[in-house]
């Protein structure tokens, strides 16, 4: 991640005063860290796993977008909500 944790939790906080430029910002600064917790994730499934990291990471986001901003506190909260939708994905696809 190349932004610090500061202006990510700037960015969370703009994005639940409702601007949408700052949901995009978001995700494109933590996207390299949803992919790799996708890719940890994806590692232990079976190996003929249809998903891959991007597809997980993609298939989170939607649902990430259904969640009120105002839950999260801070971007690394954010984070472990979405690896939690991320597992909750592949369970549901299993």
């Amino acid at each position: 991640m190349d932004s610090a944790p500061g202006v990510l939790t700037l960015l969370l906080h703009r994005m639940k005063a409702g601007d949408q430029v700052a949901e995009s910002e978001l995700f494109e600064q933590l996207y390299s860290d949803l992919r790799r917790i996708a890719r940890r994730l994806l590692s232990a499934e079976r190996p003929n796993q249809t998903l891959t990291p991007t597809g997980l990471v993609h298939c989170a986001y939607l649902r990430l977008r259904e969640i009120d901003p105002e839950a999260f506190r801070d971007h690394r909260h954010f984070l472990r909500v979405a690896g939690k939708v991320m597992r909750q994905l592949l369970v549901d696809q299993a």
